[in-house]
């Protein structure tokens, strides 16, 4: 029996709060980023369309780069808006313990999973056995922003971020952050 919580995704306010929450800061400092709000007129089946438009873009993306086609630079610039879903690193486990569902990394760091699909999500955290989690998105430039945030109060583990675990295994190491982010602000008003 599967106890997940998946009605929804959620944008990246909530993706925020949750991580300010987790770490224990103060929210009312949370940025707030609204890239994935439908004007009117937006029906359904649109919003489905954009998602599959969405992950095929980051597939071709992601394979271009393993393919060695696209440099990490060309790269990280092409997927900054790619709406990517996630959940907080703490989470409930299937044996009823709370754990840390981070990628080990080097130096007693971590990868936060990503992926390209809340399909993709359920099915990684249903081998790894969790359980009771929230479901959310956001573009990729606000996930890393998001982590880097994290990453600077007392992070008892400091965490980087892997792209799609389960099949392209992409890493933002730690040290990277900041420098990933400085590159994709550039050139922007």
């Amino acid at each position: 029996m599967k106890s997940q919580k998946s009605g929804q995704a959620f944008s990246p306010l909530h993706v925020a709060i949750a991580y300010d929450l987790l770490t224990g800061r103060d929210i009312s400092h949370t940025m707030i980023h609204e890239e994935d709000t439908f004007g009117e007129g937006k029906n359904l089946m649109g919003l489905f369309d954009r998602a599959k438009k969405e992950n095929n873009d980051a597939q071709v993306l992601l394979e271009r780069h393993e393919r060695k086609e696209l440099g990490d630079t060309d790269f990280l610039k092409a997927f900054r808006g790619v709406v990517l879903y996630y959940t907080t690193p703490v989470g409930d486990h299937k044996d009823g313990g709370m754990r840390l569902f981070a990628i080990p990394g080097p130096d007693k760091t971590g990868y936060m999973p990503l992926f390209l699909s809340e399909d993709d999500m359920r099915k990684y955290y249903d081998q790894a056995g969790r359980e009771n989690y929230l479901i959310m998105k956001a573009s990729f430039l606000p996930i890393i922003e998001t982590a880097a945030q994290a990453n600077s109060g007392n992070a008892t583990v400091k965490l980087g971020l892997m792209i799609d675990p389960m099949k392209y295994k992409v890493t933002l190491d730690v040290p990277m952050i900041e420098p990933v982010i400085r590159l994709l602000h550039e050139g922007q008003c």
